[in-house]
């Protein structure tokens, strides 16, 4: 029995908030590890945080580094930006469901 099929066995005979808390953690991984991958359709600007401009932050301000990151998005853009962003980061870091207001 390989890894996968005694992972798929421990679920059928676990409990379902057990089961649901394993969901999480595996959306959470699977989320980390699409984002270490490097995609091959990305582009510099589908990417904030690229390897051609390194991010320095130890003389800027939040505002300045924000203004920076920011500066070459539309106003339409930047108005789709999550407003719940520090009180739901899981779902937006990780891929985790929101959390109850």
């Amino acid at each position: 029995m390989n890894t996968k099929e005694k992972l798929i066995e421990a679920i059928r005979q676990a409990p379902d908030a057990v089961v649901e808390e394993l969901f999480h953690f595996l959306q959470m991984t699977q989320s980390r590890h699409d984002r270490q991958q490097p995609s091959l359709e990305a582009t510099p600007h589908d990417n904030a945080l690229n390897a051609d401009e390194p991010i320095e932050t130890e003389d800027e301000t939040l505002l300045e580094l924000m203004e920076r990151l920011t500066a070459d998005m539309t106003e339409e853009e930047i108005a789709q930006l999550p407003k719940d962003g520090a009180e739901q980061h899981d779902h937006y870091i990780y891929g985790s469901p929101k959390r109850p207001k």
